[in-house]
């Protein structure tokens, strides 16, 4: 694991798996996260910038995306749960299915 602290990252495209990052700047870069390791940003600030996902990350999109898309509205609402527990929501009870 790489860390950087106060650094100003410009124009690029910054590999975050495995990385932490303290007080950095980043700006007009494109974040890409693979889900091949932890991340910690902590205190950073961000302009203009993008999120990717790649690799077993953008696999994982893939997979809920076919969950919603397929699974009627289980599915839908098992997505939707996911998504109100990572903003701090309060998840509502899939239909039986």
């Amino acid at each position: 694991m790489a860390d950087f602290e106060n650094q100003t990252f410009t124009d690029q495209t910054i590999d975050l798996d495995g990385n932490g990052y303290s007080a950095c700047t980043f700006v007009g870069c494109t974040l890409r996260f693979s889900g091949g390791g932890g991340v910690q940003l902590d205190g950073c600030r961000f302009e203009r910038c993008n999120l990717a996902l790649d690799g077993a990350a953008a696999n994982t999109i893939g997979y809920l995306t076919s969950i919603h898309a397929g699974l009627g509205d289980w599915g839908r609402t098992t997505v939707a749960n996911l998504c109100a527990t990572i903003q701090g929501g309060t998840p509502t009870k899939p239909p039986a299915g």
